[in-house]
């Protein structure tokens, strides 16, 4: 992983940013301390930019909070959905009475559309078409 400024990583690894699957449990532990320690400076950049805004706090002020989302987005707990849990949720958004080829807004083609785990999940759910 590349370094920042005071040697934490700017970003997770691409293979993850890229993606819609979850790390393994090892990476995802070692993603939420980098994310904490981020965090944290982020806090104190903050303050230290309250007293004296030069360029270069404020230069690393963004690059941090653009890590922070891409950190965030890697970790967010959709991507550890199981499929079965998928499952349901799908089914629980259907309508009664639905036709499901009038528009590619409406559900079940929604969910095929948002990432090719759910797409794969979607397709092989016979109960949505």
């Amino acid at each position: 992983m590349p370094k920042g400024t005071h040697g934490e990583p700017n970003a997770p690894p691409s293979e993850w940013l890229y993606s819609n699957a979850a790390p393994p449990d090892p990476e995802l532990s070692q993603m939420q301390q980098v994310l904490e320690a981020q965090l944290k400076r982020l806090s104190v950049l903050n303050s230290l930019i309250r007293i004296l805004p030069i360029p270069k706090l404020l230069d690393e002020h963004t690059e941090l909070e653009e890590s922070i989302a891409s950190y965030k987005t890697v970790l967010h707990p959709n991507r550890r959905i199981p499929a079965e849990i998928l499952h349901h949720i799908f089914l629980s958004c259907m309508p009664e009475d639905h036709f499901p080829f009038l528009k590619s807004t409406d559900p079940p083609l929604v969910f095929t559309q948002v990432c090719r785990s759910w797409r794969a999940v979607a397709l092989n759910m016979g109960e949505l078409w």
